[in-house]
């Protein structure tokens, strides 16, 4: 499984993506498809985190 996000994770293999450019679908298919030699599934899931302080 490899993941595209702004960050690193420590979990899955992964590719730095920027979403707000239209070309990182293209780039980061092409660079699947160059680590692994094929695409088998593409899951596209889009979220957004809001981190806040601990209130006490």
């Amino acid at each position: 499984m490899i993941t595209a996000q702004r960050g690193e994770d420590k979990e899955f293999d992964w590719i730095a993506a920027d979403f707000s450019d239209p070309h990182t679908p293209e780039r980061l298919v092409e660079e699947v498809i160059s680590r692994t030699g094929q695409l088998d599934v593409l899951v596209n899931n889009a979220g957004m985190m809001m981190e806040a302080g601990m209130r006490r």
